[in-house]
């Protein structure tokens, strides 16, 4: 499955310029952490060049159960999206809705512009607001299963190879 899914990632980010997907993960054996893929990525491209980890406020509510989590937050900028019911404010995420720590950590990084994250390498941390759809990879993969089309939600290529390969319960074509 992971080689498939490296496959639709590929589909969905074809025609994206200026992203590019990486397979480090996927070679790696053993228990993959996001630590050490972006420790991996900083030795390629060295020390200056601003890294940037997307993650969903719900995996960032989380933070603080990721491997050398405080360490992550000196190396990469975290930018957190922002989703549906979610508690953000225009200046960052109501920190009652975080664990203390990672409130306190939020607070002395956070950055009101996501173009700062372009003045150094790693350590800030943003909220970026996108149109949103009430949406997850969980619904997705049930309205395969229920023989729905999850139409407009995700890229046509990447529909057609779940259907194709009889993914998540989807009937192949």
């Amino acid at each position: 499955m992971p080689a498939q899914r490296l496959d639709m990632l590929r589909l969905a980010t074809r025609d994206a310029e200026g992203i590019e997907v990486d397979e480090r993960e996927i070679h790696r054996s053993g228990t993959s952490y996001s630590i050490d893929t972006f420790r991996s990525i900083r030795d390629e491209l060295g020390t200056e060049v601003p890294l940037v980890m997307i993650v969903g406020f719900d995996a960032f509510t989380l933070l603080e159960t990721w491997r050398e989590w405080r360490a992550l937050t000196e190396l990469v900028h975290i930018a957190v999206v922002e989703r549906p019911g979610s508690d953000v404010t225009g200046e960052g995420f109501e920190t009652g809705s975080l664990p203390p720590e990672l409130a306190s950590c939020f607070k002395e990084r956070f950055v009101d512009r996501p173009l700062c994250l372009h003045s150094k390498p790693g350590g800030m941390m943003c909220c970026l607001r996108l149109t949103q759809l009430d949406i997850s990879s969980t619904r997705i993969r049930r309205m395969f299963s229920d023989g729905e089309s999850p139409e407009y939600l995700m890229p046509t290529e990447v529909i057609r190879y779940v259907r194709e390969h009889g993914l998540y319960g989807a009937a192949s074509n």
